[in-house]
């Protein structure tokens, strides 16, 4: 929308709600008569705020809240959600220390180790700096023969091929998570 149609739009809807001074009444109701669009508009608009202060509140049916709740609970349950995590937890993080404190320690000795000596700081960092340049090498390598053997059209292949894929793991994950029941499986009645 134009700025001027969105300030247009405002005016009516402050008209509708009473809140035009007489003056902006009038430049309102001159511009609208400029067009049969907008005075269909105004018709469309006015006629809608008329049934929405017309129409009665409806309240919902008495135990409606509860017959969702007991729908929504009759609902089986993905297997992950009823597994017991509590003593599953506590082994889990439990082998995960027992695992990490000694390679923390390793890696915390060989770091102070390279560190105090300069002889093996230097190499250390030649050996990163010669693996990086290597890398580069090959991605360069990569991207130039990628080039050669395929024009602009093979991106827009290898493209869809990732979002395809990227997608397809995504149906894997949903359908994972909600225990493999389609979003549009039919559920059995209470």
């Amino acid at each position: 929308m134009a700025r001027d149609e969105i300030k247009l739009q405002q005016q009516m809807n402050r008209a509708l709600d009473g809140e035009l001074a007489d003056q902006e009444l009038a430049m309102l109701q001159a511009r609208l008569q400029e067009s049969a669009e907008e005075i269909t508009r105004w018709e469309r608009l006015r006629k809608t705020d008329e049934l929405l202060r017309t129409t009665p509140l409806v309240a919902p049916s008495r135990g409606f809240a509860e017959r969702v709740m007991a729908a929504i609970l009759s609902m089986p349950m993905p297997e992950f959600a009823r597994r017991s995590r509590g003593l599953g937890l506590a082994l889990g993080l439990l082998v995960a220390a027992l695992l990490a404190v000694p390679v923390l320690w390793a890696v915390l000795f060989v770091f102070v180790s390279v560190i105090t000596n300069p002889d093996a700081l230097a190499s250390v960092l030649q050996t990163i700096l010669d693996a990086a340049g290597y890398v580069a090498g090959l991605l360069t390598s990569l991207v130039d023969q990628a080039q050669t053997l395929t024009g602009d059209v093979a991106l827009l292949g290898g493209l869809l091929a990732a979002v395809l894929a990227m997608a397809a793991l995504w149906v894997w994950l949903i359908r994972r998570v909600t225990g493999g029941r389609g979003a549009f499986a039919r559920r059995p009645k209470p």
